[in-house]
């Protein structure tokens, strides 16, 4: 089943990002979307296997953190919350092109790192990720 929704982004936001909470066993990632940007909106669409309703979550950037939003997309729209959490952008400082960073990984928390300018996440699978020197990124903290 194909479902689209349509967001108005924040005045001052550069880039607005949606993702979708996916499953795996014991794991949980974000999925990024895709989406069409038009002058005022931006309409993003994705594809569900079975009719449940899906969590979505909105990461709206700006020059100094991230507005966090979620909301769920089900058969009869988007419902967005209101509560909008800010998330301050962590911008690595080191010589060179890129910084590993290494930790202990929890199965009982999982986190995802997003580039702030590409949207994209970064991969975190194996206990430590490789961050471009002087690009921002923010971390995610994702709960079911």
């Amino acid at each position: 089943m194909k479902y689209t929704f349509t967001l108005n982004p924040s005045e001052g936001a550069l880039n607005t990002v949606a993702y979708k909470v996916c499953r795996e066993a014991k794991r949980v990632y974000l999925q990024r979307l895709n989406s069409i940007n038009s002058s005022e909106a931006i309409e993003f669409g994705v594809t569900c296997e079975d009719n449940n309703e899906i969590n979505i979550v909105i990461l709206e950037f700006t020059t100094t953190n991230a507005n966090l939003k979620t909301g769920v997309l089900d058969g009869s729209g988007f419902k967005l919350d209101e509560e909008v959490a800010t998330v301050p952008i962590i911008h690595p400082d080191a010589e060179g092109e890129k910084k590993v960073y290494k930790y202990s990984k929890n199965s009982k928390r999982n986190f995802c790192i997003i580039n702030a300018l590409s949207g994209e996440q970064v991969n975190t699978d194996d206990g430590k990720c490789e961050l471009e020197v002087m690009v921002p990124y923010v971390a995610v903290e994702v709960v079911l």
